[in-house]
């Protein structure tokens, strides 16, 4: 395997030239050269040093030589072998060996070896390469001994290229500018002699064996020049660079040039303004100029210096400032930093456009009037329809004159039952509908909680209507404020006749009652309101049970004044029962007691609810509520408030035999109401740790004498129920589960039945016939009569 070197720097092939000094002629004997076989290696890469992407070829020649100063050259071409390396653009020259012997020469002379007219065949769509350079364009020096190496004769050092020919291929050149050596030699081996120093020669040798000779692509680029209208170079606008170059990276290339829409109409450099007046492509081709603005620069490449090139064109003239100042009807800035400042070529037309509305820093919205100079008096105020169009030849100051935008307020005033508008008392000072106008984003304060009418009758608001923003939604409160009204609002407005507010209770006496007892029930009704409640009907709701008759009379007894009876009819007291003549005042003695009676009918433990209603001068009637209940007369209410005991069992036996032998007894059914059966009510409502039902039976004593303390009473089957919705007309019962058989001995021993460990109301149930009195044989002295004490007890934990 071959190992190559790679280096960068180069020397290229030598056009030996020397100068002959006047001297004694001298003839240099013949002389014979020998040049070994040797290699060297030409690589063409991308700008970025990476292997160049198009495919390349490269062919040229091998030029043996002879010559002496002032002489005719004596030369020959042989084909040159080139080899490439697969897959890359890295070609190896390959010389053969050569040995010559010169004829006689009279001056300086040399024999040499070297490749020359090389050439790169024409490559497709690789105009955007204008030509590939030596070691990225660092100029190489003549350099003897042992490398490649270049010297161009009498033409100095110079950049060594392959330049892109009409035809597409690649030529290499010495010397680009001003005109090309097409005599490109690389690699020259030789040796000479000189008469200067006729004992003495040198040797230039090929180098070593693998050395790489580097060239890199340039190319074709876009130019930016920015130029008056004259052609003269100008400094650019900030942000821009003249004779900018943009690198043409691809074939076919569109350019486009950056911040080209971006340029600006005018700029400032100095005391110069420079205004834009267009663009063209192409060294000399102004009658093209393109004068759009603000314009789109872009184009197509041609891959030729001159027809690439986009020139940028400004009129330059003495700087004017025009200042457009935005001001009120009062001269005033109406948002300073929206005025704006331009400048304006000297001589040129300003043209302003003033928007027909401005919106100020708290968004409020303006509206245009006109314009004139800030150095004109306020008559000299032209119209909005007069275009802004001046010469300007000095400093100018305009000003656009505005007037904030009014909004129209429509507020209608409406009674509430009918939509009809209200008559409104000239006292204030109000239409109705009342129309009046605000400023543009101004607040908006809307409702009038009270009016009168021209009847001096007083109105309250019941609702306001936003028939601008919500359209058929009426709001309950008594109006508001409306900040940052941007558009004429309609408002509608509703009201009731002032009315009056009260409060009423009920309260029966006694609330526990037998079946068909009488209850009497007082009402108390307070004025609560600013006016005279009045007009006063009282009636039953629905929610008056059936079990309670209606009254017959209403007696009303004011705080103060004259006492007042109204008879009533069942009818009356479903339909209503009218007040005559009954007004409650709106001082501290603003109250009024309603009493009357009724009868109640219902079952053991019914509850009976009871409600009524007033209405009158008031928004809506007014209720209140209480309720009776039918007491049990077997087990009569004990009324034990938030806990105890509401109700416990009497244990009637009835007549007994005494016999000898022990026996069992029931309770005498006769004794209670019929289809009675013994049970225990209880409440708990205040306890959080559980409750407990205990209950003890002391010894039966008649008089003097006793039963056995062995005599029990078994109470079996118990079945204990909560109550649902107490003490309301609704009121039921839950079964939770039986309790078991009980025996309770006449000793005095606590006995437990139940316990639960929650709030409410409990019930413990017993058929009558599963309560049993267990005697003794020969218990008793027939004739008495024996009770004993039984106590039922009720537990609750704290």
């Amino acid at each position: 395997m071959k190992k190559k070197q790679r280096i960068i720097s180069v020397m290229l092939g030598i056009l030996v030239i020397s100068l002959s000094l006047l001297l004694t002629p001298k003839v240099f004997a013949a002389r014979t050269g020998y040049f070994p076989a040797m290699e060297g290696n030409i690589r063409f890469l991308d700008r970025d040093g990476t292997d160049f992407s198009k495919t390349l070829n490269l062919q040229g020649v091998i030029q043996r030589g002879e010559m002496g100063y002032g002489g005719t050259p004596i030369l020959t071409q042989m084909p040159l072998s080139i080899s490439k390396d697969p897959g890359k653009n890295e070609f190896t020259l390959h010389f053969p060996e050569f040995n010559e012997t010169t004829q006689p020469w009279t001056v300086e002379y040399s024999i040499s070896r070297r490749a020359q007219d090389l050439v790169i065949p024409t490559v497709s769509s690789a105009r955007y390469v204008k030509h590939f350079i030596l070691n990225k364009g660092n100029p190489v020096s003549y350099v003897k001994h042992n490398t490649w190496h270049a010297n161009t004769g009498g033409f100095g050092e110079s950049l060594i290229y392959f330049v892109r020919q009409s035809d597409g291929s690649f030529k290499g050149v010495v010397n680009l500018n001003p005109n090309p050596n097409t005599h490109l030699s690389l690699g020259l081996a030789a040796v000479r002699e000189d008469f200067l120093y006729p004992n003495t020669s040198e040797a230039y040798i090929i180098g070593d064996t693998g050395l790489v000779i580097d060239y890199y692509a340039v190319y074709q680029q876009f130019k930016e020049v920015f130029e008056d209208e004259s052609g003269a170079s100008i400094t650019p606008p900030t942000g821009y660079t003249q004779n900018k170059l943009t690198d043409i990276t691809s074939d076919p290339y569109t350019y486009t040039m950056n911040k080209g829409s971006s340029l600006p109409k005018v700029y400032v450099v100095g005391t110069d303004a420079y205004t834009y007046k267009g663009w063209y492509k192409g060294k000399g081709n102004k009658a093209s100029i393109n004068d759009t603005y603000p314009p789109s620069i872009t184009s197509q490449a041609e891959f030729d210096d001159s027809k690439d090139e986009i020139h940028i064109v400004y009129e330059k003239r003495t700087a004017r400032t025009v200042k457009e100042l935005y001001v009120s009807t009062t001269w005033t800035n109406i948002h300073a930093p929206s005025n704006t400042t331009q400048t304006v070529g000297d001589g040129n037309t300003f043209e302003g456009n003033p928007p027909a509305s401005k919106t100020d820093a708290g968004n409020s919205e303006w509206e245009y009037n006109g314009w004139k100079l800030s150095t004109e008096s306020s008559g000299a105020l032209r119209p909005k329809t007069t275009p802004v169009s001046l010469t300007i030849n000095a400093d100018t100051n305009i000003q656009y004159q505005y007037t904030r935008k009014k909004r129209t307020t429509t507020e209608r005033y409406l009674k509430n039952s009918d939509s009809t508008p209200i008559s409104v008392h000239s006292s204030l000072g109000i239409s109705n509908p009342r129309i009046a106008t605000i400023d543009d984003n101004g607040t908006f304060y809307y409702g009038r909680p009270t009016l009168i009418d021209t009847s001096l009758g007083v109105w309250d608001m019941v609702g306001w209507e936003n028939v601008t923003d919500d359209p058929g939604v009426i709001n309950s409160t008594n109006g508001g404020t409306l900040r940052n009204v941007k558009e004429d609002k309609e408002f509608n407005y509703y009201y009731s006749p002032r009315k009056s507010a009260a409060t009423i209770d009920l309260t029966p006496n006694p609330k526990i009652i037998n079946s068909g007892g009488s209850v009497s029930w007082t009402s108390r009704v307070t004025n609560t309101s600013t006016t005279v409640l009045k007009d006063l009907v009282l009636k039953k709701t629905a929610n008056w049970s059936s079990g309670l008759a209606a009254p017959t009379q209403v007696t009303v007894t004011p705080a103060t004044g004259a006492v007042q009876t109204f008879p009533v009819t069942a009818s009356d007291w479903t339909s209503g029962v009218t007040l005559t003549g009954v007004s409650i005042p709106v001082t501290t003695n603003n109250y009024a007691d309603i009493t009357f009676s009724t009868t109640s009918t219902g079952a053991v433990n019914q509850v009976l609810p009871a409600e009524i209603e007033l209405n009158g001068n008031i928004s809506t009637p007014i209720e209140a509520d209480n309720f009776i209940r039918i007491d049990d007369p077997d087990e009569p209410n004990l009324e034990p408030g938030n806990a105890g005991l509401i109700n416990i069992p009497s244990f009637k036996f009835g007549q007994v035999e005494v016999k000898t032998s022990a026996q069992t007894k029931k309770l005498d059914a006769a004794s209670y109401q019929s289809g009675y059966n013994p049970y225990i009510r209880l409440i708990d409502k205040k306890s959080m740790g559980g409750w407990a039902l205990t209950a003890k039976l002391g010894q039966f004593t008649s008089g003097t004498k006793t039963l056995p303390t062995t005599t029990s009473i078994n109470l079996k089957n118990g079945d204990l129920k909560e109550v649902n919705d107490y003490d309301k007309h609704n009121e039921s019962m839950t079964s939770i589960g039986g309790v078991g058989n009980k025996v309770i001995t006449s000793d005095g021993a606590t006995v437990s039945l139940t316990n639960g460990g929650s709030q409410g109301v409990y019930q413990l149930d017993y058929a009558i016939s599963d309560v049993e009195l267990n005697l003794l044989g020969n218990t008793g002295i027939a004739g008495n009569t024996y009770t004993a004490n039984m106590d039922w007890i009720l537990t609750t934990a704290p």
